[in-house]
């Protein structure tokens, strides 16, 4: 189901074997691909109301009689100060050995908004990332904001 809405969105270099996004030699994409995807997922208000939130509370179910707080990987990583001109207002993270430290992210510079994807950060130790991927995301923010 996954394949087949990639292609119907012209997601012409994805290919999915699993939900989660766990290391696959047969799961490919782009950060272009990626970009397209979180762009068609931010149009689903529900989508995009959890993906700006730094935490959530899912409803409750048999096995979490009351619910799963999630907290953003991506909002609770970010300091403010460094945030000079724009503003990162969603997220999603991702990190293995063959990827990489990846982020998708939506920011906001001058009220407008910007999808920035981030992949391939180089990964020496999962346990402790370097979050090289935090400051190539803000290069990237502080280029749009240099150039509007």
């Amino acid at each position: 189901m996954m394949n087949n809405k990639a292609t119907k969105l012209g997601l012409n270099d994805t290919h999915f074997t699993n939900p989660e996004g766990l290391h696959n030699k047969k799961q490919y994409t782009t950060a272009s691909d990626m970009a397209k995807l979180l762009d068609y997922a931010l149009d689903n208000g529900h989508f995009k109301a959890i993906f700006t939130k730094e935490t959530f509370q899912t409803t409750l179910t048999k096995d979490h009689p009351d619910g799963i707080l999630l907290e953003s990987t991506v909002l609770s990583s970010l300091n403010k100060e460094e945030q000079d001109g724009f503003e990162i207002i969603g997220g999603k993270s991702g990190t293995t050995y063959d990827a990489g430290q990846c982020w998708a992210t939506l920011g906001l510079v001058d009220e407008r908004e910007y999808i920035s994807i981030v992949k391939g950060a180089p990964l020496e130790d999962i346990s402790h990332p370097d979050k090289a991927q935090i400051a190539d995301t803000l290069k990237l923010y502080t280029k749009i904001k240099t150039c509007e």
